[in-house]
């Protein structure tokens, strides 16, 4: 009798959680199935900003093109003259990259990347120094950066 009534019991329990127990099985399959991911809750995709380009750009490098213009040229003059005349050959090629893309960004009229661009060459200065022979080139490099921050508005 006490066989009986434990079987009972353990199918009465059975039935109650048989429910709970496929859900959970449920849940799992398909965790496993989508790569134990969650779902994407934006599902058209993240937001991309977008680059801040003239003339949309209220900075004075879109409004003033002969400041453009010596910008570009400025920037262009110091990787031909101040960056080639560096001796330490790092940060001579640190330079070099980074103030070719600030005149690329210039002559695009692209203000994120001119702002990117400028930032890294404010570190690539930085970072450039050490040498005594090199100070006159460096400090031109930096009036250079030094001109053209307030015409992409930083």
């Amino acid at each position: 009798m006490n066989e009986t009534r434990r079987r009972t019991e353990e199918r009465a329990w059975i039935g109650r959680h048989r429910g709970r127990v496929a859900a959970l099985a449920l849940a799992a399959a398909m965790t496993v199935a989508c790569g134990g991911e969650t779902p994407d809750p934006d599902p058209i995709g993240p937001v991309v900003e977008r680059d801040l380009m003239c003339p949309s750009a209220q900075v004075p490098l879109c409004s003033d093109q002969g400041a453009t213009d010596a910008a570009r040229d400025g920037s262009s003059d110091a990787v031909t003259r101040s960056v080639a005349a560096i001796e330490n050959a790092a940060g001579r090629a640190s330079l070099d990259v980074s103030l070719r893309e600030l005149e690329s960004a210039i002559a695009a009229k692209n203000i994120t990347k001119a702002r990117a661009a400028l930032a890294k060459s404010r570190t690539a200065l930085a970072t450039a120094g050490g040498q005594p022979a090199d100070a006159p080139d460096l400090g031109a490099i930096e009036l250079l950066l030094d001109y053209i921050d307030p015409l992409i508005g930083r």
